[in-house]
Order: structure tokens, then C-alpha cells, then sequence
């Protein structure tokens, strides 16, 4: 499920890296996922390595979401990858353990 080429997955900050190319604007990295893993009914769990401004900026409350940015089956939406993630302060998926581990649930579709 993950997009691995043997690298970690980018966590950026408001996804700008998906934006950079038209805003012009820099696409710095807030950390890397670096292990996944899949429970069955409860969600993904990530094991993130944060950069040092991040972990700041998520210890002050001027973060407090991740939002994954994935690709998918346009006719099923099933996910066939993760492209990305980023800090956001829109409610997408909470950061839990004080920002060293997140967690996604995403329900099957039609739920």
C-alpha cells in the first residue's frame, strides 16, 4: 500500500510540496515516515522521524493534523498508495503520542 522505493515518505507542511512548482513558493520537509503497518479494523500506524522545527511546532499546538495524500482507483476509490503527508491545522487525522506516531483510520467505502 505504501509508495516505497526504498525511501522514507515525505511529511510536508500544508502539502506545499504539491504546490511548489506553481506557487514558487519553498516545499520544506517536517519529517519522514519511516515504518507503516496496517491493523485490521483499527487503521494505519506510522512511525514518523520529525524534523526539529516540527516537533517545536507540533509541542506549541501550531500544528495538529496530518493529512495523507494518496492515490486511488477512480472507479472503486480504493487506495493503491501513499504519495505524501503534511501538518495541517484542518481536521484530517489527529497526531497522537505527542507527534512521534500517527494514526489513520479510513472506513471501506460505503460505510
Amino acid at each position: 500500500m505504501v509508495q516505497s522505493q526504498g525511501d522514507a515518505v515525505l511529511v510536508d507542511y500544508e502539502h506545499q510540496s504539491m504546490h511548489a512548482e506553481y506557487n514558487g513558493q519553498p516545499a520544506p520537509a517536517a519529517g519522514w515516515i519511516e515504518t507503516l503497518e496496517y491493523v485490521a479494523g483499527q487503521g494505519l500506524y506510522a512511525t514518523v522521524r520529525w524534523t526539529e522545527r516540527a516537533k517545536e511546532m507540533i509541542r506549541a499546538g501550531e500544528y495538529r493534523y496530518i493529512s495523507p495524500a494518496f492515490n486511488y482507483d477512480n472507479r472503486t476509490g480504493a487506495v493503491s498508495s501513499l504519495i505524501s503527508a503534511a501538518l495541517t491545522n484542518q481536521r484530517v487525522v489527529k497526531i497522537l503520542c505527542e507527534g512521534s506516531i500517527f494514526r489513520l483510520f479510513f472506513p471501506p467505502i460505503g460505510l
